[in-house]
């Protein structure tokens, strides 16, 4: 939990090209490895961030919602409409869990709060962007078709 709590230094590992990131532990490393992505992808947190996000771009008049809307939820509609990679999650102290996510064409890693609402309904409870812009070099490296299979999507509605 002290992972998302503090804002400390970790490496991103993108094919062993490292990438100094905030807001989670060194004794952590976020790694887009194969073998991570691939653990990420098929964990059972990827389709509660793929419906949350799901649940945000195309809301139903009567979803169970506990929470107000998310502050400044429209500058992030059009970024959650692009494919994603699950980077890294970790359980809340609170209630559901971090989820630190990377969109296709956006240059900031962003940490979700994902909270279970009702028996497998979800929402994005907080976004918080990490003080790290990615640069050009590691945005190209998300076009490596070893990384392909690896993005998600936002499940529709």
């Amino acid at each position: 939990m002290k992972i998302f709590k503090k804002q400390a230094s970790v490496w991103l590992m993108i094919f062993s090209f490292p990438v100094l990131l905030y807001g989670a532990s060194p004794e952590k490393p976020i790694s887009l490895q194969i073998k991570t992505l691939t653990r990420w992808k098929n964990s059972s947190e990827a389709p509660a961030v793929q419906q949350s996000l799901g649940a945000l771009l195309k809301p139903r008049q009567n979803d169970l919602q506990i929470t107000k809307p998310l502050k400044g939820m429209k500058q992030y509609t059009s970024i959650f409409q692009n494919p994603f990679l699950l980077l890294e999650t970790e359980p809340n102290s609170f209630g559901g869990f971090f989820a630190l996510v990377v969109f296709k064409s956006y240059p900031k890693v962003l940490r979700l709060w994902i909270y279970e609402i009702d028996k497998n309904l979800f929402e994005i409870r907080e976004i918080l962007p990490l003080q790290v812009t990615l640069n050009k070099r590691i945005m190209n490296e998300f076009e490596d078709k070893r990384i392909a299979p690896f993005w998600l999507t936002s499940l529709p509605r």
